[in-house]
């Protein structure tokens, strides 16, 4: 079941991300990251995170940090993008993109919320916390 949860976290975010940078980019063909080394990258560190005991508790809390740098790193791209190419985007991309940025944003905010509560959660407790994080991820 946590293996098919963690695949479909990992497909949505594809998909969020794949929106997000193709309404941002419709009039521009680069970008600094593409998405598939974003999914990558993630699809890696939740990997690490899954198997991390309690015992493990530093390292996963790492992990899930440098998650949610990549994923702050992505956003500020996404909008630096979105500010540079506004004049020359339609105003259908405009709309697009500014609602996925909007969503990313807000399912970031979600997630951070979950970490936290990772970051003071206790062993007994462990599991069920990294179940939220999972979840929170999989709104992305």
């Amino acid at each position: 079941m946590r293996r098919l949860t963690q695949a479909a976290m990992v497909v949505l975010f594809a998909a969020v991300g794949t929106f997000a940078t193709q309404a941002v980019a419709q009039q521009k063909n680069q970008s600094d990251m593409s998405s598939t080394e974003v999914q990558s990258e993630i699809a890696e560190a939740l990997n690490a995170i899954k198997t991390y005991g309690y015992q493990e508790r530093d390292q996963a809390l790492k992990k899930a940090d440098q998650l949610l740098l990549k994923l702050d790193t992505r956003i500020d791209a996404q909008e630096a993008q979105m500010r540079e190419d506004w004049q020359d985007m339609t105003e259908t991309a405009r709309e697009k993109a500014s609602k996925s940025l909007e969503r990313l944003k807000l399912s970031r905010d979600k997630l951070g919320t979950q970490y936290e509560t990772l970051t003071q959660g206790s062993e007994a407790a462990w599991d069920e916390l990294k179940d939220g994080f999972y979840n929170a991820y999989d709104e992305l």
